[in-house]
């Protein structure tokens, strides 16, 4: 899907933010992608609201009121998402087995699960834009 152009600026960073279409519909990206990863949620309009009308409007003043920050959820998407990175693998590792009956695909799970380690975890978490704190 081509990119859009959109008049919002990154918060985090400055940069344009431009529109996206994911698997659960349009959303706003850092055109500073990967250094930057914030994304923001748009609404079925294309507007970066989400959609309750009067009463958001009135929770966000509330909000604002007492000097916090809103963040609106972004739409579902799986490239933000450590655990979908993580089956990605472990589903490529099974078709590569290419287990035939139960006993071989049992075999085929266990073999699977075992590949996935500690470092894929904490390289799936950081691609997602999660920092980690390791001791």
């Amino acid at each position: 899907m081509p990119e859009e152009k959109s008049n919002e600026v990154c918060d985090k960073c400055g940069a344009p933010m431009i529109i996206k279409t994911g698997r659960y519909g349009k959303f706003l990206a850092c055109s500073a992608f990967p250094n930057c990863k914030n994304i923001k949620s748009l609404n079925g309009n294309g507007n970066n609201q989400n959609g309750h009308g009067e009463k958001s409007e009135e929770i966000k003043k509330m909000i604002e009121g007492a000097e916090a920050e809103l963040w609106y959820l972004p739409p579902y998407n799986p490239d933000l998402n450590p655990i979908e990175k993580m089956w990605s693998k472990i589903k490529a590792l099974m078709r590569k087995m290419k287990a035939r009956t139960e006993k071989d695909l049992n075999r085929a799970i266990s073999k699977s699960l075992k590949l996935v380690s500690a470092d894929d975890s904490v390289g799936w978490f950081e691609s997602c834009g999660y920092g980690l704190m390791l001791s």
